[in-house]
């Protein structure tokens, strides 16, 4: 499946106050937040985020927008700085021509982009992976171009929960789109994960991380019809990261043969969980 991203003639870029340089070869990926407010609904607001980017770049000696492309928590990503990738788009000190620059609008220090700005992110990262021959370790935060010059290691983002992340973004990219199905949600006390068996795969994992600086409990509970159990119960270390194979433990319970069967994920603080099914 192709990438889609939106063109800057849709959001009215204006030129580049010179040509940006064609730089053929990358060696990162580098991840950025805006450190903003990006409750932006619709298309029309996305557009005025491009332009005051764009604007706020330039004005500031830029010649034009920094990044190479810009993923809103729509899921629509656009097209940042004209001629990407194939042009100096790093975003942050000493990357502009090593770096392929992906930015995320909002504020990531202490929860997650939406489910659909991380699945556009795993996309746009495994094209930026495939386009210069990369290995996923090459996916990066703007705090970890320190090699390149020493402000960048001191630079919070691309906001702490974001970065925590990125293991799982690298992970993602080398699950090709057939195989997998990437349903990341943040969990608020409890989420939802209807018909679980309605495709035939082989495995369905569930994946949690907790999300925060404190052991979360979670409680996985199974519904078939009116009824229900709990299946598993498990306590989450802070930052960590569980994978669970759960079609067993469905079976387990006497739920397997059900047409219709959903599962859900119940925390004792902000986490974040998605379904894998191969």
């Amino acid at each position: 499946m192709a990438l889609e991203i939106i063109p800057r003639s849709v959001w009215g870029a204006r030129p580049p106050s010179s040509t940006p340089p064609h730089v053929a070869s990358k060696d990162r990926i580098v991840i950025h937040h805006g450190a903003d407010n990006a409750d932006v609904d619709g298309i029309e607001r996305e557009v005025a985020v491009m332009r005051g980017y764009q604007d706020y770049h330039m004005r500031n000696g830029a010649i034009d927008i920094y990044y190479g492309v810009v993923i809103f928590p729509s899921g629509r990503a656009y097209v940042g700085r004209q001629g990407s990738p194939f042009t100096n788009n790093g975003g942050a000190y000493g990357t502009h021509h090593l770096g392929f620059g992906v930015c995320l609008p909002g504020n990531y220090m202490s929860k997650l982009p939406t489910p659909t700005a991380l699945q556009k992110l795993v996309e746009v990262c495994r094209f930026g992976l495939t386009t210069f021959g990369l290995t996923p370790d090459r996916i990066m935060g703007h705090r970890d171009c320190g090699d390149l010059d020493y402000r960048n290691a001191t630079n919070s983002c691309p906001g702490n929960s974001l970065y925590n992340y990125l293991p799982e973004i690298r992970r993602l990219t080398q699950i090709s789109e057939e195989d997998s199905i990437m349903i990341p949600s943040p969990v608020q006390k409890s989420h939802v994960f209807p018909d679980i068996f309605q495709q035939q795969y082989k495995a369905v994992w569930l994946v949690t991380k907790n999300e925060t600086a404190a052991p979360n409990k979670v409680t996985v509970v199974c519904t078939a019809g009116k009824a229900f159990k709990a299946i598993d119960t498990y306590t989450l270390a802070p930052w960590e990261r569980v994978s669970k194979e759960i079609k067993p433990l469905i079976k387990a319970v006497g739920y397997g043969s059900e047409p219709a069967v959903s599962i859900t994920v119940q925390t004792t603080e902000v986490s974040a969980a998605y379904v894998r099914e191969l």
